[in-house]
């Protein structure tokens, strides 16, 4: 492969990327678990979004849950929230999680997957990161608690914290 090729291969992998980055986020509704009361994105603008999507059968999914109780104990509820999507079937299948791995954030069923399935979710557990706009700014894969800097960094970055 020559040089030019390689350079244009990178910079078309970093655009892409960009592009990625900067998906808008879909209209959606959710349920609450626990209340069952209704949010939509129309609300939650002009916030800035942790999504993560989770199930209980996933193993990864349980270190989240430690991170986004962190992250809501951090930050002001009027500027940024934690949208946690449980994508189990069975709703008591989520419920008995979260007595095993307790939230102290909002966790939410997506009753006919959409939101799941416009954002093509491509495993569990895994994060978006949403700006003020509705713009996804940051999408994460997995979860390693060694990465959960680079996490916190983004979202101060929107934020406008230092």
């Amino acid at each position: 492969m020559t040089m030019k090729r390689i350079i244009s291969f990178a910079f078309l992998l970093i655009m892409t990327s960009i592009a990625e980055a900067r998906n808008e986020l879909p209209p959606f509704t959710l349920k609450q678990l626990e209340s069952g009361e209704l949010v939509s994105s129309e609300a939650l603008k002009g916030k800035v979004l942790y999504v993560d999507f989770w199930a209980s059968w996933c193993k990864p999914c349980r270190k989240t849950f430690p991170f986004m109780n962190e992250l809501t104990k951090n930050y002001d509820e009027s500027e940024f929230q934690v949208i946690a999507v449980n994508l189990d079937e069975n709703e008591e299948e989520a419920k008995n999680f979260l007595k095993k791995y307790p939230a102290e954030f909002n966790v939410y069923r997506d009753p006919t997957n959409e939101l799941a399935k416009s954002m093509n979710v491509p495993g569990l557990p895994v994060a978006y990161i949403v700006d003020k706009q509705g713009q996804v700014r940051a999408t994460h894969i997995g979860f390693k608690e060694k990465k959960t800097q680079k996490k916190i960094d983004q979202i101060n970055a929107l934020l406008g914290v230092q």
